[in-house]
């Protein structure tokens, strides 16, 4: 799921439950941390990893449990349980 311009990082908790649409229920369980081997992408390398990676730094997403499966479509509600 990609929540753009929606200001939830700045909430978001491990261990929050998630209702999104009608019948998806997820639980956060760990923000992503950027990957520690950017260095090897061919658009970033040895020089530009450390930029890059402070670029990503708390905009990379989370991990989350499914609770609840269901279908999730565009323009969904993204509602804290």
């Amino acid at each position: 799921l990609t929540l753009s311009g929606s200001g939830l990082e700045r909430i978001l908790r491990v261990g929050q439950r998630w209702r999104v649409g009608s019948e998806v229920v997820l639980e956060l369980s760990e923000p992503i941390k950027p990957c520690n081997q950017l260095q090897h992408l061919p658009y970033v390398g040895f020089e530009k990893r450390r930029v890059f990676w402070n670029q990503l730094e708390g905009r990379r997403g989370w991990y989350a449990r499914v609770i609840k499966e269901g279908s999730v479509r565009p323009g969904d509600a993204f509602v804290r349980e």
